[in-house]
């Protein structure tokens, strides 16, 4: 894309945000909307003569508004009206981080909707209502769309005409599959950021947990790979994974391998179960040795957390278990500490840290 096309691009999504501003900032009486425009620093243009229309006095106004001022609007108006339709500003900000490339392409996006068929996206709530919190409807009445028994989707219709005309509805109940109840709210037109965010949702282990977390993880990812994404296990909330969705790794596939640390005797023999994946296997001397084998996340691995997890592991409490860290590795405070143990790992994907030495990869 050259410099020219890059800018009628962001020129258009900075249009598609000034359209979206419209209805987040005309909601209400005029009162309402003057109060709106103080709360996101947005001067009131009496001399458009508020009064005689809302969203055309707003499209009056944001069309005076030079483009990065508008960008800025469309923020604090995220940050300081959460109550008004704000997704379709939050999507148009995110098109326009993105420069209006998505990654993720239409294909897909087709394969994810329907690797989601035969399961339900959220166990108990309803999926409409729950695909309302990430993007609108598109249709000019609310989609209904519903799980039998047998976690099939259907789709079910009321009959409008026959409510009014008081002869009571009969509902029209078709088979249905996910893509038609994600196309429903705009799902292919989604930014990239959006997707990932609902596809984190569907795998938060508030949402499933187990083999089911890891088995849809497996799932996606198997689809994600064409456009080299994939769902990542950053973090943990009470014991289980977080995933988050990350580039994928180049080279050869595999999760990050176990830091191996503190021996209390011999110093360990390393070897390789798996050459080509590097993953390590202690051969002699592992009852010396503790074995961290959680999920690192973005910030590296911090001596905080490694004293986090011993004392989970131990059943201690955090505070004795810095005490007794602190007293039992001599010199060096702990924020030396933290930096040494979150740059080596980032040094090296196998990485084992005992008694001052690391292996190479």
């Amino acid at each position: 894309m050259t410099r020219d096309d890059a800018a009628v691009v962001r020129q258009r999504l900075i249009q598609d945000l000034r359209a979206a501003l419209v209805p987040a900032l005309s909601t209400g009486s005029w009162n309402t909307i003057e109060d709106d425009h103080r709360k996101v620093g947005l001067a009131w243009r009496a001399d458009l003569e508020p009064g005689w229309g809302k969203p055309r006095y707003l499209e009056r106004v944001l069309n005076d508004l030079p483009d990065d001022e508008v960008v800025g609007l469309g923020h604090r108006v995220l940050e300081r009206l959460a109550d008004r339709p704000i997704l379709a500003v939050e999507d148009a900000l995110l098109w326009i981080a993105a420069n209006g490339v998505s990654q993720v392409s239409e294909i897909t996006r087709l394969a994810l909707a329907s690797a989601l068929d035969g399961q339900r996206i959220h166990p108990v709530e309803d999926p409409n209502v729950l695909l309302g919190r990430f993007a609108r409807a598109t249709g000019t009445t609310s989609p209904r769309f519903e799980y039998a028994q047998d976690a099939e989707l259907v789709e079910v219709e009321m009959d409008v005409f026959g409510i009014f005309a008081g002869g009571g509805s009969t509902p029209t109940i078709t088979r249905a599959n996910h893509l038609a109840l994600l196309d429903a709210f705009g799902f292919r037109s989604w930014p990239d950021a959006r997707l990932f965010q609902f596809l984190e949702f569907l795998v938060n282990p508030t949402v499933r947990r187990g083999e089911e977390q890891s088995s849809l993880v497996q799932i996606l990812n198997s689809v994600l790979a064409a456009d080299r994404c994939e769902l990542c296990a950053v973090e943990q909330l009470s014991g289980h994974p977080v995933f988050k969705v990350r580039p994928a790794t180049t080279g050869v596939a595999g999760r990050p391998k176990n830091l191996i640390f503190a021996s209390t005797g011999p110093k360990p023999e390393l070897g390789f179960a798996d050459a080509v994946n590097n993953d390590i296997v202690i051969l002699r001397h592992a009852e010396h040795c503790l074995v961290y084998d959680e999920p690192i996340g973005d910030e590296g691995l911090r001596w905080t957390r490694l004293v986090e997890w011993w004392a989970a592991r131990n059943k201690v409490d955090p505070k004795d278990a810095a005490t007794r860290t602190n007293s039992a590795s001599g010199s060096g405070s702990p924020s030396r500490r933290s930096r040494s143990v979150a740059s080596s790992w980032r040094t090296s994907r196998a990485c084992a840290h005992y008694s001052g030495m690391r292996c190479r990869r």
